[in-house]
C-alpha cells in the first residue's frame, strides 16, 4: 500500500478491497494515460522488497484495468470488469496488465465463468445441486449393479445443465472442491436410505477432481464421511483421472492408500491419454482403468484402435485390474468390446444417465419382483 500511494497522483484514490487486493480510482484519466500509471505502478512494486524472518521477498502484481464510460452507472460493474481483467492478466502469466473489453471473447469467457460461479454457489446453498448415474455393463459373466455418479445443476428456472457447462469454471476458481465434497455426501446419504438398493449394488463411481485432490484436507473429509455412514466402502469407486494422479503425485499417492486400506476401490479415469499411461501403472496402485474414449467411438471404423484396445486390456489383465470402455455410444460395439477382452462398458449406447433418485426406484422394484 505504502508503495502504491508513493506513486499515485493527488487526485487519485485507492482503497484495499481484501487480502492483497486493491482498488484504485484515477479521477479523469484517459486509457493510454492509465495504461502509463498501471505501467508505472507495476514497476515500482516488482523493484520493491519486504524482509520477514531473516529473508527478503520480491513482490509483483497483476493489474486489470476498467474503463468508466457514462452508460455505467453501478460501481460493481465497474469493479466486476476490472477484475474479470486482473485474473486475465495472472492466466496470462502475472506481473503485467489488461485491459477489459467487451467484445473480447477472453473477457467474455471470464465474464461466463465468474457467472457460473455465483450460480453454483448458489445452487450449493439452495440444494440445486442433484445427481444422475449411468450404468456400466458387464460384459463377462453375470449381470451386476454398478454405475457412475454424474452432477448436475438446475437453475432458479428449473433447467437442468450437463457437468460440461459449469465444471470448467469450477475448477477454474477453486469450486470443485466443493462440489466433489457435497456429491460425495448426497451419494453416500442416498445410498444409505435405501439398504435393499445397497445390497444390489456391486459399485458406485465417483469423480473426484485434481483440485480436490491437491487439497491437504481433502482425504480426511472423505475419510470422516466414510466413518459415519453404513456404506460398506467395498461398494465405492473413486475415479482420478491421470492428469489429477500426476498433477500431484504425492497427495494422489496418499488418497489411494487411504481410500484402498478403508476397502474402497480407485479407478484410473481416461486411461491411455496420456504420453506415459502405461507407466503411472508402477506407482498408482488402481483397480479399474477407464480406457479413454478416443479409442472406443470410432473403433470399428479403423485398425489401430482395435490394437490399442487390446493392449491395454492385456496389460490390465496381467496386473489383475478391470477395464471400462467408455464413449460406447452404439451396442453393436459390445461384441467387439468383448471380443477384445474388455471386461465392462459405459456410454449412452449402454445407458442413457437418469436421476439417481430413478435408478435406485426402478432397481429396487426389480429386486423386489425377483424376489416375489
Amino acid at each position: 500500500a505504502g508503495v502504491l500511494m508513493l506513486h499515485m497522483r493527488s487526485n487519485d484514490w485507492m482503497g484495499r478491497l481484501g487480502g492483497d487486493e486493491f482498488a484504485i480510482f484515477l479521477d479523469h484519466t484517459g486509457l493510454d494515460e492509465a495504461l502509463h500509471i498501471a505501467e508505472r505502478l507495476r514497476r515500482a512494486l516488482s523493484a520493491s522488497t519486504f524482509a520477514w524472518d531473516g529473508k527478503r521477498f520480491n513482490v509483483t502484481c497483476s493489474i486489470g484495468i476498467a474503463r468508466i464510460s457514462g452508460e455505467q452507472v453501478d460501481a460493481s460493474d465497474v469493479l466486476r470488469s476490472a477484475d474479470r481483467a486482473c485474473y486475465q492478466a495472472k492466466e496470462d502469466g502475472r506481473n503485467c496488465i489488461r485491459v477489459y473489453r467487451e467484445s473480447d471473447q477472453l473477457m467474455s469467457r471470464r465474464r461466463d465463468d465468474l457467472a457460473w460461479v455465483a450460480e453454483i454457489r448458489e445452487a450449493i446453498v439452495e440444494g440445486r445441486i442433484v445427481l444422475h448415474a449411468q450404468r456400466i455393463e458387464a460384459l463377462h459373466g453375470p449381470a451386476t449393479l454398478s454405475y457412475e455418479i454424474l452432477v448436475r445443476l438446475v437453475d432458479a428456472q428449473g433447467v437442468v445443465y450437463p457437468p460440461d457447462r459449469f465444471l470448467p469454471a469450477a475448477e477454474r476458481f477453486g469450486e470443485a472442491v466443493s462440489i466433489d465434497r457435497l456429491v460425495i455426501a448426497m451419494a453416500l446419504r442416498q445410498l444409505d436410505d435405501h439398504p435393499a438398493h445397497l445390497q444390489a449394488l456391486d459399485l458406485c463411481h465417483l469423480n473426484i477432481s485434481a483440485q480436490s485432490i491437491a487439497n491437504p484436507d481433502f482425504c480426511s473429509h472423505v475419510v470422516n464421511l466414510l466413518d459415519i455412514t453404513r456404506v460398506p466402502p467395498a461398494k465405492l469407486c473413486f475415479e482420478l483421472t491421470e492428469t489429477a494422479a500426476i498433477g500431484n503425485m504425492t497427495r494422489a499417492r496418499e488418497f489411494i492408500d487411504e481410500m484402498r486400506r478403508r476397502g474402497c476401490k480407485i479407478a484410473l479415469d481416461d486411461f491411455g491419454s496420456g504420453m506415459a499411461s502405461f507407466a503411472y501403472l508402477k506407482t498408482l496402485p488402481v483397480d479399474v482403468l477407464k480406457i479413454d474414449g478416443v479409442f472406443i467411438r470410432d473403433l470399428a471404423n479403423n485398425a489401430v484402435d482395435p490394437v490399442l484396445v487390446r493392449s491395454m486390456c492385456e496389460v490390465a489383465r496381467s496386473l489383475g485390474k478391470i477395464t471400462v470402455a467408455e464413449w460406447v455410444e452404439d451396442r453393436a460395439l459390445i461384441d467387439r468390446l468383448h471380443e477384445l477382452g474388455v471386461d465392462q462398458a459405459q456410454g449412452y449406447g449402454i445407458h442413457e444417465p437418469c436421476a439417481l433418485d430413478e435408478l435406485i426406484a426402478a432397481t429396487t422394484t426389480h429386486k423386489a419382483a425377483e424376489n416375489f
